[in-house]
């Protein structure tokens, strides 16, 4: 069956950020424990079963006309850990950034994803994820704050982007899985979803040494062998119920693979309630500032009298500052409801403190 004779995915309109703070029921993974240090290591791993399930005989066949085959799933994990690593780059190169729309269901289409060879695929995936942990690798300790927002204005730091990476890695793994294609959500009940063939059980130490980097120290005491790895030889810690949190890990040393700096990271301060409100509603509250103080520029040119009479430059500047001033706060609202570059919006902002400043110059003078 060709690209064009297969049914069309449902696009995904879920709004998976959730992901971040809660356990996932269907995969098990509980991604906000990640911390920076081990995400490489997590990355490697992840991807080794690609190869040998893009040996099955079933690959290119759809358990449900409307679900992906695990040929398709492959080809997507593929791009997505390209796609993670040109927005890590993006993220660590400009303030803020915002992140350009990538539509799954169409790049498939574009890929035609369903026609590619598997073994080539699987070799691509190898590749890409090494790309992507050896980025990671690099990332400063200091950068690991760094923001950007998604096109709907939800932001990610460096660590809590690749967080939401590493939970795109294990549940697609859990959608192909044999227990797991057409099943219903389960519920986190502490099992571990992936089917036994696919299971690691031995200790984190031990995953990690073999996936190229050092086993993370952990806070508390925890030994690492306390912690068996299991579904898709990913970690314990992080995938099954009932596992220890990580508190803080090892930092390793920037473009280098397999080591770990002595120093920690700083936690991750959280974002506070009224700045979490603003940013999940940046785009009402943006415009609807932008109109209120557009409104009060018209307003304070046509309708409020001028508090100094005569032609000369104290009244013009008293006159027509004010309202530049409410113009350029508007412009303000505006850029930062779209989401702008913060250079843009930085300057609107420093010139409505200009005007404001030469308005009071002008009015003491």
């Amino acid at each position: 069956m060709s690209e064009s004779e297969l049914p069309e995915v449902p696009p995904e309109t879920k709004d998976w950020t959730w992901v971040l703070h809660e356990r996932c029921p269907q995969c098990s993974l509980e991604a906000g424990v990640l911390t920076l240090a081990e995400i490489p290591a997590v990355i490697r791993a992840q991807v080794q079963v690609w190869p040998v399930l893009l040996l099955r005989g079933d690959v290119r066949d759809r358990p449900e006309p409307q679900v992906w085959s695990p040929l398709e799933y492959a080809a997507h994990t593929r791009d997505v850990l390209r796609l993670f690593t040109d927005r890590l780059a993006l993220i660590l190169t400009e303030d803020e950034p915002t992140f350009g729309d990538w539509d799954p269901n169409e790049a498939a289409l574009a890929g035609r994803y369903h026609e590619l060879d598997p073994e080539t695929v699987g070799g691509e995936i190898l590749a890409s994820a090494e790309a992507l942990a050896a980025a990671v690798e690099a990332v400063p300790p200091e950068s690991a704050g760094r923001r950007g927002l998604r096109s709907d204005g939800a932001p990610f730091t460096v660590t809590t982007l690749l967080q939401y990476l590493v939970h795109d890695l294990v549940h697609h793994l859990w959608d192909v899985s044999d227990d797991q294609v057409g099943a219903e959500p389960a519920a986190s009940d502490g099992g571990d979803p992936l089917p036994e063939a696919l299971q690691d059980t031995r200790p984190r130490a031990e995953v990690l040494q073999e996936a190229g980097a050092a086993e993370p120290a952990l806070d508390g005491g925890t030994s690492g062998d306390e912690a068996p790895s299991p579904g898709v030889v990913a970690e314990q810690s992080e995938v099954s119920a009932g596992s220890p949190e990580v508190a803080a890990a090892q930092e390793p040393a920037p473009g280098a693979a397999g080591s770990a700096s002595a120093e920690a990271p700083e936690a991750e301060v959280p974002e506070p309630p009224i700045q979490a409100f603003a940013n999940r509603h940046r785009r009402v509250l943006g415009l609807l500032v932008a109109v209120i103080c557009a409104v009060l520029a018209v307003a304070y040119v046509t309708v409020v009298p001028p508090t100094v009479t005569g032609t000369g430059v104290r009244a013009f500047l008293v006159r027509w500052t004010v309202p530049a001033c409410w113009a350029l706060i508007a412009g303000v609202a505006l850029t930062w409801a779209l989401s702008l570059r913060r250079q843009i919006i930085n300057g609107l902002a420093y010139a409505a403190v200009a005007c404001w400043v030469v308005y009071l110059v002008a009015r003491l003078v």
